[in-house]
């Protein structure tokens, strides 16, 4: 496990530590000037990203994309994705680095251009640093070949959305289903969650849990639910 206690606004920690037997062991210690955030383990567990920037980053950006490898901890972390604009106006909120199934390409968010919004857009790069290409948000396939995600339609009122698909290999973006996805009734959905397939979309309406076909066309309640934050999807779907 890993986990950044914050010590000064000046100055964080990333701890990572091995249980075996109900005992704890320190692996790896990190203390930077700056501010660590938003890490995770590669998919066999050899490899931790995270991101890591300077004082003022706890008030703008200018956050790297960092690896530790977990395997040779006498190595200095590499930064494999150089600092995005320091732009933001905010704490920034960014979500965990999302590794590919191969463990060999890593889904995370930035800013690098100045028309990108101060939430940033997405990218992708690989762990050796030498591919850094832009990306649609989301989630990876199965297979790590594409990554797919639900876009609504209309206002944020809507419930209508449609499925893009963007291909790794040559960063083009297509939609990957024909017809408009209506979620439900007029009521409004608290959160919702793609498949790896782009095939189900997992929602919460009035508190109930839905998963909506995108093949078949059908939904199925699956309960209530008192959390309406998250849920994960988990393989396989069926």
């Amino acid at each position: 496990m890993a986990w950044t206690p914050i010590k000064t606004p000046q100055r964080s920690e990333l701890t990572v530590e091995e249980y075996v037997g109900g005992e704890s062991k320190i692996l790896h210690k990190i203390s930077v000037d700056g501010y660590i955030s938003a890490f995770s383990f590669s998919p066999n567990g050899d490899l931790l990203s995270y991101f890591q920037g300077p004082p003022e980053a706890t008030h703008s950006d200018g956050f790297s994309l960092m690896l530790l490898d977990m395997k040779n901890l006498e190595k200095q972390p590499l930064e494999i994705a150089p600092p995005s604009m320091p732009t933001r106006p905010i704490n920034p909120g960014r979500s965990d680095p999302s590794w590919s199934p191969t463990g060999e390409l890593i889904l995370f968010e930035a800013r690098y251009k100045s028309e990108e919004t101060l939430r940033g857009s997405y990218y992708i790069v690989s762990i050796d640093g030498r591919i850094l290409g832009p990306s649609s948000g989301g989630i990876w396939d199965q297979d790590g070949r594409y990554i797919r995600d639900r876009m609504k339609i209309g206002d944020l009122s809507s419930n209508d959305y449609i499925v893009i698909e963007m291909d790794v290999s040559s960063y083009k973006e297509k939609r990957y289903t024909d017809d408009i996805i209506k979620l439900g009734s007029s009521s409004p959905v608290s959160w919702s969650s793609l498949s790896p397939s782009g095939q189900k979309i997992a929602y919460i309406m009035n508190k109930e849990i839905f998963v909506y076909d995108t093949i078949k066309k059908t939904t199925v309640s699956y309960g209530t639910s008192q959390d309406s934050r998250k849920f994960f999807w988990i393989f396989p779907e069926e």
